[in-house]
């Protein structure tokens, strides 16, 4: 993914780069910017840069067009919006990962998850690794 175009850079998202890349050989990378201060391309640019396949979650289908956009003018890679992660990148809703099964009485969330979303776990456990990026991972409390 080293030939994508994201485009230019503000101060502060350089800034932000040049931190995840003195750590980038560390598994987990979290970074933390206020509303507008423009998360999505650094956010971007740190995943291409790890070198592996990219599933992006985000907590609306709105922020998942902004998601899908920025990869699919960023240069050549393909960009998936379902769960068969058959692309480069995927970007997905929080829900995507959060369908449960309504005929379940199962106690645990995960005993209580619909079929297709077990499979997709299973898919994205035992496929090649990843690197997952979670966008606006608060909500994830509210998913």
């Amino acid at each position: 993914m080293a030939d994508l175009e994201f485009g230019p850079l503000r101060a502060h998202q350089e800034t932000a780069l040049r931190v995840f890349e003195q750590h980038v050989d560390r598994s987990r990378f979290h970074i933390v910017m206020p509303p507008g201060a423009g998360k999505t391309l650094p956010g971007a640019v740190m995943a291409s840069r790890v070198g592996r396949r990219v599933l992006v979650l985000v907590p609306n289908t709105a922020t998942a067009s902004q998601w899908q956009r920025l990869w699919e003018t960023a240069g050549s890679v393909s960009v998936g919006t379902d769960r068969t992660l058959d692309s480069d990148v995927t970007v997905l809703t929080y829900q995507a990962l959060a369908t449960f099964d309504d005929e379940s009485v199962a106690e645990s969330a995960m005993a209580r998850l619909h079929p297709n979303t077990r499979d997709f776990m299973d898919r994205l456990h035992g496929g090649d690794p990843c690197t997952l990026v979670l966008d606006e991972a608060h909500h994830l409390a509210q998913t």
